[in-house]
């Protein structure tokens, strides 16, 4: 990323239609983007089809404090991406407030089925209820999912 001494190259924000060559450019891409932006990048589980091609892959997002302490964590697979693709046409958000040991909200994006069953299409546990913090997370869901739901609900 860097072109000259002293000179680096900010990395363009995600939005919707950007295309990799391979899976490896896309991991590399985030990873500087995470870099930038003051958060991590880890992929998981990554999916081949029969001739041995990258089908898909699972990355975290999550962000750490000054003590490298976790601080905020996002994740989404790619059943959740499928299942946004299909009805993430209305989502709905809602916090938990302290409900775990560790005091972390639970923060689940919901999407409703052609049975009218819920089902969960991400999901991120957060240190703090603030602007900067959900910023970082509804950030961290649209990358995940590559595009913006028709409408969502929150208590906001």
């Amino acid at each position: 990323m860097d072109d000259e001494v002293g000179q680096t190259d900010k990395v363009e924000e995600p939005k919707v239609g950007i295309v990799f060559d391979t899976y490896e450019d896309l991991v590399k891409y985030y990873e500087s983007y995470a870099e930038q932006e003051g958060f991590a990048v880890l992929k998981r589980t990554i999916s081949k089809d029969d001739t041995g091609e990258k089908r898909y892959g699972t990355l975290f997002c999550s962000r750490e404090d000054e003590n490298g302490r976790l601080k905020s964590i996002f994740w989404a697979d790619a059943r959740s991406r499928a299942a946004y693709d299909e009805f993430g046409d209305v989502i709905t958000f809602e916090t938990t407030y302290l409900t775990n040991k560790y005091d972390m909200p639970f923060a689940p994006f919901v999407g409703v089925n052609h049975h009218g069953q819920s089902i969960l299409l991400g999901c991120g546990l957060i240190s703090h209820e603030d602007t900067n913090t959900f910023t970082w997370l509804f950030n961290s869901f649209l990358v995940n999912m590559y595009e913006l739901p028709s409408s969502k609900c929150n208590n906001h």
